[in-house]
């Protein structure tokens, strides 16, 4: 599996070197320029990772991501200390490893109404998003349900305790996956896992 980690800040960390470099030792599709393009790297690929900032960082390791070859592809907040049309972008990066000659069925999202696939002992409520691939997957971890409403075609539902059950309901149509989120209420096994919704005023 190829992780991008939720906090990017770590990132200089463990990679040194300038943003080309780092891509061209990655680069196993052959896809540099065109993600460079559609990321909007190509202002600071001569620049060192560790000068980077939070979103020049995200959109670094979205590329660094999605450049390689993998069985299993996982984006933990993708979406984090990106503009609008930025996340838009990302999101477009990541729905194109869904590309026809991929021999896609179809992408199935993950909402998790208490934690993190990274972590699912101290976060707060995330979606996380899983696509079934011929031969790959692809798992999305986000707060931002418009994010999440592009990159998915249907939703199941997650809800349990940490450490100690998880459930998994059938898939659902994207809205009717989000709707549940919002509601807190699984419709189809009359059951709440929250006891408030959630609304937007």
């Amino acid at each position: 599996a190829i992780i991008k980690p939720q906090y990017v800040d770590h990132i200089p960390k463990a990679v040194q070197g300038n943003v080309a470099q780092v891509l061209d030792q990655k680069d196993e599709k052959h896809m540099k320029a065109e993600l460079c393009d559609e990321l909007e790297l190509n202002q600071v690929i001569d620049r060192n990772v560790g000068d980077l900032s939070g979103g020049e960082l995200q959109r670094f390791a979205i590329a660094v991501v999605a450049i390689q070859s993998a069985e299993i592809y996982m984006f933990d907040e993708p979406s984090s200390y990106l503009d609008v049309k930025q996340r838009l972008k990302a999101a477009q990066v990541i729905r194109s490893l869904l590309r026809p000659n991929r021999h896609v069925f179809h992408m199935i999202s993950l909402l998790c109404f208490k934690h993190s696939v990274m972590d699912f002992k101290d976060q707060p409520e995330r979606d996380i998003v899983l696509s079934f691939f011929s031969s790959s997957y692809v798992i999305v971890v986000e707060h931002d349900l418009s994010i999440l409403d592009y990159l998915s075609d249907f939703i199941c539902c997650l809800y349990g305790k940490p450490g100690a059950y998880g459930v998994v309901t059938l898939p659902f149509s994207v809205r009717e996956g989000i709707n549940i989120f919002l509601a807190g209420f699984v419709p189809t096994e009359n059951l709440r896992f929250r006891d408030d919704s959630l609304t937007f005023k």
